[in-house]
């Protein structure tokens, strides 16, 4: 067992041991030859008492073929079967090699996988987005490994598809590591739970490939809607105020705030200068479907909740108030479609909006774009990281590193200001 693998599991019985295991131990000179025989030979018992009901009986009576064999009975779709050999421990043998079949079919990378995934929610207490995540991951992965037994996946075998399929579509380089990361942890859970001895991405050298993934970086304008984009953007909503997506939009270009926390808003939450941030949408699964259910905390706060935050509302953002409260139906959301007492789901909003930016031609189509620009609109006025940090709900160190960007499309802009500036000390 690897001493430091946080995966790992407490069964530490005999048969806990794979047969990998057993290999590795006697291909490493551990033992000599009758203690590696004997080895096996109890080891394979052990396994075979875990998995086999019945009994392994030597044949008496009048057969004149099988007189004296050893038999094993087991049912497989219904029907009877048996192994007979002469020797029992071949027996054994026999039975051994058809459960570890059965056994490594239900372990296929895909299952231990599921099992990760398990464990993140429940003793990790990852987020349904990481969840969402890793399964989008995933899915890069081929289905032949996929549908893999994870002990027999190979370096060679990982190798072979990042270069021959992977890399064929030029992926970004960060969701290729994002992607070599998930296996590596996958394989790193199944040794922690004696599934599989060794983690073959242990060979997997990431910056041979990197050179070949699509390194590109999307320039700052690309990450926010210039003043222009959003001018159209609002004149859009307006035009489509009848749909609460579009009031949606308006009120996130006003306030900053993320998607699942304006479609959680309840109208109990606006007061006559601030609205009360301290719920949000999230997207889960039940039984294959796709779910959407409000939790009482904000994305910073999940593992500790602290009320939320405050934001201010302005004379545009109440005019958008009062448009949606002006939807037909009895709801406790702000934000709700007509005749429905439902929140609107966070996804229905992001594909409204990114069909609205792509019909306006603008660069970036996401709502993330309102908070950057909405961020940069606070910078320009003055306030501090710190202020903007407290009503954007994230730390003073994120709002610099990923808030704080620089607009090429705004020189003119500042050239104007500078000419005035600079006319205004000569008058």
């Amino acid at each position: 067992m690897t001493k430091n693998n946080k995966y790992s599991a407490t069964n530490s019985s005999l048969s806990a041991f794979s047969w990998s295991d057993i290999m590795l131990l006697c291909s490493n000179g551990g033992l000599d030859g009758a203690a590696e025989n004997q080895l096996k030979k109890t080891m394979i018992q052990a396994f075979v008492d875990s998995h086999y009901p019945g009994k392994i009986t030597q044949i008496g009576g009048n057969s004149k073929y099988k007189k004296d064999m050893w038999r094993a009975r087991y049912y497989e779709d219904g029907k009877r079967k048996e192994f007979t050999c002469r020797e029992k421990d071949d027996v054994y043998l026999k039975l051994y090699e058809y459960y570890k079949e059965k056994e490594n079919s239900s372990r296929t990378l895909e299952a231990v996988f599921d099992m990760l995934k398990e464990y993140k929610t429940n003793q990790l207490n990852r987020s349904e987005s990481t969840i969402n995540n890793d399964e989008s991951l995933f899915r890069e992965l081929s289905e032949e490994l996929r549908k893999s037994s994870i002990a027999d996946i190979s370096t060679d075998k990982i190798s072979n598809w990042i270069r021959t399929e992977y890399l064929t579509r030029i992926p970004k380089e960060s969701r290729f590591k994002k992607t070599m990361h998930l296996l590596d942890q996958i394989f790193e859970y199944g040794i922690g739970q004696k599934i599989c001895a060794t983690n073959p991405m242990k060979g997997i050298s990431m910056d041979l490939y990197v050179k070949d993934c699509d390194i590109t970086k999307k320039a700052d304008e690309e990450k926010l809607f210039s003043e222009e984009e959003i001018d159209k953007l609002l004149d859009y909503a307006q035009k489509h105020a009848d749909n609460p997506r579009a009031l949606l939009m308006m009120f996130c270009c006003y306030t900053g705030i993320r998607v699942g926390e304006a479609v959680a808003i309840h109208i109990e939450d606006i007061s006559d200068t601030f609205v009360h941030i301290h719920r949000q949408q999230v997207r889960g699964k039940d039984e294959g479907k796709i779910t959407f259910t409000e939790v009482p905390y904000t994305k910073n706060e999940r593992q500790h909740p602290n009320d939320g935050r405050y934001v201010p509302l302005l004379d545009d953002s109440k005019k958008v108030i009062e448009l949606a409260k002006q939807i037909f139906g009895d709801s406790k959301y702000l934000f709700h479609d007509p005749d429905s007492d439902e929140m609107v789901t966070k996804d229905s909003y992001m594909k409204y909006l990114c069909r609205a930016c792509k019909k306006l031609e603008c660069q970036a189509t996401n709502n993330h774009a309102f908070r950057i620009a909405f961020n940069s609109e606070l910078i320009e006025m003055g306030f501090s990281s710190a202020d903007r940090a407290l009503i954007l709900g994230q730390s003073v160190q994120t709002n610099e590193k990923y808030y704080s960007k620089s607009d090429k499309r705004r020189l003119e802009g500042i050239r104007s200001r500078m000419a005035a500036y600079e006319k205004e000390q000569e008058g």
